[in-house]
């Protein structure tokens, strides 16, 4: 049996290599799935790359990073010198600032962000998820569920984050609830599947991901995956900088490809279109044009 897998290039609208790594990937690699912050610093740079274009995007809620889209008093949730969403560097961080956040006000903001993905993509998006995982918080899960239902949108499996955002485990209070609420959703995800391994060839990066792939059970699986091109601006702006490069190296290459088809493991997007390309033309065209930056 084929085994189903959504490959998920995160943080759209964050820099804009990132963006332009995740454009490139895209169009000429494996990625099926884009996840944007609405919020984030870099959004006109990312709608201006996929103009007149048709892309698979999820709405990422982002309720840790950057300033609000609400115009409502967000004061449970927001630093009151700069504006921006109070900061959370640790997972302790984060649960404090959930136990702390106000439900009415977090849901204001995700309205806001749901809103504003609509009127700047024209439709809505293929999916939800979160930044930090939020929508596993009950707090956040009862809206990201209402919008769900209201619009028939799948949501990503709720996880937890733990030890520096860099490792995940399961959260089978959320994932029961959206199952009970009949939200479709992935049987299985993973994130940062590649991009904390220092070695300088992909191969090993890519067998290492057959592996954990090949031990989940048959069904829809979600990869996550943190993609983009290296500048200043990505180095100052996320934690993940180089390590986006070398995930974009990885799953650009046609290896990567190859083992997916070996292995019967389909690339489908939510909506299960399955995604076919041609992995050659991708990694010729990476190579020259990240030589030039």
């Amino acid at each position: 049996m084929t085994k189903e897998i959504i490959l998920t290039a995160e943080d759209f609208g964050w820099a804009k290599k990132i963006n332009e790594g995740i454009v490139l990937a895209y169009d000429y690699g494996p990625i099926t799935e884009i996840t944007m912050c609405i919020n984030a610093p870099e959004v006109e740079h990312a709608l201006s790359l996929i103009k007149n274009k048709k892309y698979n995007i999820g709405l990422h809620l982002n309720i840790t990073k950057f300033k609000p889209v609400s115009e409502h008093n967000l004061n449970s949730l927001t630093d009151e010198k700069t504006g921006e969403f109070k900061k959370v560097k640790t997972p302790e961080d984060l649960y404090g600032f959930l136990t702390l956040a106000n439900k009415t006000e977090i849901s204001k903001e995700i309205y806001a962000q749901f809103d504003l993905f609509k009127e700047l993509i024209g439709k809505n998006p293929s999916h939800i998820s979160s930044h930090h995982g939020v929508h596993g918080d009950p707090k956040v899960l009862d809206t990201v569920i209402e919008l769900a239902k209201e619009y028939k949108i799948p949501v990503r499996l709720p996880i937890w984050t733990r030890e520096n955002f860099n490792d995940f485990v399961s959260n089978y209070a959320a994932e029961t609830i959206l199952k009970r609420n009949k939200i479709k959703t992935t049987d299985k995800i993973f994130i940062n599947i590649f991009n904390d391994d220092l070695r300088e060839n992909p191969t090993p990066l890519v067998d290492d991901f057959v592996k954990k792939i090949e031990t989940t059970p048959n069904g829809l699986v979600e990869v996550g995956c943190h993609i983009g091109f290296m500048d200043k601006e990505v180095l100052y702006a996320t934690s993940l900088n180089w390590q986006r490069v070398k995930d974009l190296i990885a799953i650009i290459d046609p290896s990567f490809t190859e083992l997916l088809k070996k292995n019967k493991l389909k690339l489908v997007d939510w909506s299960g279109k399955e995604k076919k390309y041609k992995p050659e033309r991708g990694i010729i065209y990476a190579k020259v044009n990240y030589m030039r930056r």
